[in-house]
């Protein structure tokens, strides 16, 4: 991802009420991001829906079967292999 298309993720995000930017104290040219009390509800909010996706995949497929799926996605994603299609150019991820 670009610079500036950081930038531009972060403004909207900030626009939308779920980050805030300040300068930092210590680097004047620096900036702080944080989560809002607003951000902070929905990464819970999101967090709590993920874990009860998982506890229904688990109840629906099993602990042993569960650890190795997740065992065989985190190594797809280690590979240096690995490109996202889309965007990126077939550049690693």
């Amino acid at each position: 991802m670009t610079k500036q298309a950081m930038a531009e993720l972060v403004a909207e995000i900030e626009r939308r009420g779920y980050l805030q930017r300040t300068t930092d104290p210590a680097d004047r040219r620096a900036k702080i991001i944080e989560f809002t009390d607003q951000g902070w509800a929905t990464v819970n909010l999101a967090l709590s829906a993920l874990a009860d996706l998982e506890a229904e995949i688990t109840g629906r497929l099993g602990e042993p079967a569960v650890g190795q799926l997740r065992s065989t996605l985190l190594q797809i994603l280690d590979r240096p292999a690995y490109t996202r299609r889309g965007g990126s150019g077939g550049r690693p991820a």
